[in-house]
């Protein structure tokens, strides 16, 4: 999916029942506009891998599906 346009990225990751694990900015734009999707974990800035593999531990862990439909987790 390498080239794959953010869109069709969270298509698949809808089909999938996936959350979306991202530093790109369009994907709140896509929050926005998109009807349905599996959660968007967010990153302003740039985190190590450890931090990310963390945080996204952490998520798993509080959190159940229902929570991140369509919710954005800022990181």
């Amino acid at each position: 999916m390498r080239t794959a346009t953010d869109k069709e990225h969270l298509a698949f990751a809808y089909e999938n029942k996936r959350v979306i694990v991202t530093y790109d900015n369009d994907f709140l734009k896509l929050h926005t506009e998109e009807k349905s999707h599996y959660g968007i974990a967010f990153s302003q800035n740039p985190v190590s891998i450890g931090e990310m593999i963390s945080f996204l531990l952490l998520m798993h862990e509080v959190l159940e599906e229902k929570d991140m439909i369509n919710a954005i987790e800022f990181i």
